[in-house]
């Protein structure tokens, strides 16, 4: 009796990403909640489509589309601003890493995102609060607002990640003292100096520690 021949695996592309992809995410990246709102928008562009059927036309054509669409903030003027090339390429990106999972189940042969460039992000900036924004903010937090205060001085105070960061943080893990604190952290001794706090695991899931401002020393416990 001749062996049975199987054909390759078929899928499309929704339910691929809300079956296996979305599962996988929650399961091995800290930050994926941040893709929640780009995967609804990848799946409306390509639906339904087989997964098999995806090319890098196609991909140029949804970055071009991203590229023409009007964000939900606004300028000075009030008009949409125009999505940047930066948050283009983290669309891209996410696809890319659909297309990855998907070849290593075995539903593509090859990665589409590979053959389509990304956006020129330039040499990027840092943003902080300025002292008149902090100023301005920190009065506001009171009333039916006073239990963020908290954690708007942390946040602000150390530049932790909101969610792989500053809402895992756990109390036992600022060193308030005056002597060094050690955790176990996989087996290794994790040293925490005074008026420092522990992020276990951070965006790239590694151990790290940050100095705590006057801000967040201050705070009552």
């Amino acid at each position: 009796m001749p062996a049975m021949v199987r054909g390759p695996k078929t899928k499309g592309f929704s339910d691929f990403v809300d079956s296996i992809f979305v599962p996988w995410a929650k399961g091995n990246k800290l930050s994926w909640r941040h893709d929640e709102c780009r995967y609804e928008r990848l799946k409306q562009f390509f639906r339904r489509r087989p997964l098999r059927e995806i090319n890098p036309m196609m991909v140029r054509r949804l970055k071009n589309e991203l590229l023409a669409e009007k964000t939900r903030r606004v300028d000075v003027a009030g008009e949409r601003t125009q999505r940047k090339g930066s948050t283009v390429n983290r669309y891209l990106q996410l696809l890319s890493k659909i297309f990855e999972l998907a070849f290593e189940e075995g539903y593509v042969d090859a990665n589409p995102v590979r053959r389509v460039p990304l956006e020129s992000e330039g040499e990027g900036r840092e943003r902080y609060l300025t002292y008149s924004e902090e100023e301005r903010l920190l009065p506001v937090l009171q009333g039916r607002l006073a239990h963020l205060r908290g954690p708007v001085i942390v946040a602000a105070d150390t530049g932790m990640r909101k969610f792989t960061e500053l809402l895992r943080l756990q109390i036992e893990h600022c060193n308030f003292g005056d002597s060094p604190v050690f955790f176990n952290i996989n087996g290794k001794d994790v040293e925490v100096l005074p008026d420092h706090l522990l992020v276990i695991k951070s965006k790239n899931k590694r151990t790290r520690t940050i100095p705590l401002g006057t801000g967040v020393v201050s705070l009552p416990y």
